[in-house]
């Protein structure tokens, strides 16, 4: 199975109980899983993965659905050489406020429309895109003593 936003569905650990019919107190399940991870192989990496990054909500899964669609027309327009403006971007991902787009766009470093312009016209050869919370998740150095740190301590929340 992969993880395309159609197999995905909102299980936050809150609503675990009642979605799956379960017999105990919801805070049985979050103290079941809140330090729980399972082991994630990639061809370089293996990587330890929290268990409630796969109980997303559905803002997250609202988000993947969205994200890769935006990095496509990121593509697109590194292919015209012409930057959008945000509100064009929200006409072409379709159903995404103009708002969430910059709010993304300038969390993953990504400059406005006329910066992004002035980029292509001075050459630029990759697209801009927002990498998926799994992704950075996946990337980050694990040999970081912060890094453990950041992630143990969202797992106690």
């Amino acid at each position: 199975m992969d993880l395309q936003p159609h197999h995905l569905t909102e299980l936050p650990v809150s609503k675990m109980k009642d979605k799956l019919d379960l017999p105990y107190n919801a805070s049985t399940y979050f103290r079941l899983v809140k330090n729980r991870s399972v082991k994630v192989t990639l061809p370089h990496v293996t990587r330890l993965f929290p268990i409630l990054f796969l109980l997303p909500t559905r803002e997250e899964i609202h988000t993947y659905y969205w994200i890769p669609t935006f990095n496509m027309v990121m593509r697109n327009e590194l292919k015209s050489r012409t930057a959008a403006s945000d509100e064009d971007l929200s006409i072409l991902v379709r159903g995404v406020a103009r708002r969430t787009i910059a709010k993304y766009r300038d969390l993953a470093n990504i400059p406005d429309h006329w910066g992004r312009q002035e980029a292509y016209n001075k050459g630029r050869d990759t697209s801009y895109r927002i990498p998926l919370e799994i992704e950075l998740f996946l990337r980050e150095d694990w040999s970081s003593k912060a890094v453990r740190d950041r992630h143990s301590a969202s797992l106690r929340q």
